[in-house]
């Protein structure tokens, strides 16, 4: 099995490990999470965000996911 590197820009290194990738996905949960908090400020209308973002999530992932959707929109399609 070949492990992919995961090359640092601003530390000039690179790794394959994967305590990494958890801090990363660590800060990425950290910052949408406060940016839910932000924009729904209290009153509770942080759902109308989340459901236009899904909403374009949804269609993104249904789109790539079929072959003429992907050749049609020249994206990659794995079967």
């Amino acid at each position: 099995m070949k492990l992919l590197r995961t090359r640092i820009p601003v530390a000039n290194q690179s790794t394959s490990d994967h305590t990494f990738y958890f801090f990363l996905i660590a800060i990425v949960l950290m910052g949408w999470s406060n940016a839910v908090n932000l924009t729904d400020g209290l009153d509770g209308l942080a759902i109308s965000v989340t459901f236009i973002a899904m909403t374009a999530l949804t269609a993104f992932t249904y789109l790539s996911s079929d072959a003429r959707w992907t050749q049609y929109l020249d994206l990659t399609h794995r079967a």
